[in-house]
């Protein structure tokens, strides 16, 4: 890239190394891998329903493929059965702290923030959030 001011080349951006196990890691580099990172005390204050809580995506990025396959495997199979049971108790999913909306520019669905979330999370609300990773289902509904 071309300094505006200077005329001279410099380099703006440059890829960090990859780790050294890139090759078991997707070929992250270390920032990408710690997006999904989670310190103690985040763990005390995130909801339970958190998707950086996946068993799933833990083992994916663990590297345990394999199991990662079918803990996700189980989970879809556990969000198909509670929308069934949902279904035939007559019960609507709706997002709590979002509200399903028509974006007016491009015209597509889109979700509007409703409040409530970092309240919720300042005061570790959320024992009333379904257990959408354990084994158990019928709790969810």
């Amino acid at each position: 890239m071309t300094d505006a001011a200077t005329g001279a080349e410099v380099d703006k951006w440059q890829r960090h190394p990859l780790i050294s196990n890139h090759e078991r890691m997707h070929n992250f580099t270390r920032f990408v891998l710690q997006l999904n990172h989670l310190t103690p005390s985040m763990l005390e204050s995130i909801a339970p329903t958190d998707t950086r809580l996946r068993p799933d995506q833990r083992l994916l990025e663990m590297g345990n493929i394999k199991v990662a396959n079918r803990e996700k495997n189980r989970l879809e199979e556990k969000q198909r059965e509670v929308r069934k049971l949902m279904e035939k108790c007559g019960k609507i999913h709706k997002p709590r702290w979002f509200e399903e909306t028509v974006d007016p520019v491009v015209k597509e669905k889109s979700y509007q923030y409703l409040g409530g979330y970092w309240e919720a999370r300042k005061k570790n609300a959320f024992s009333d959030l379904p257990d959408l990773y354990s084994e158990a289902v019928a709790e969810i509904v």
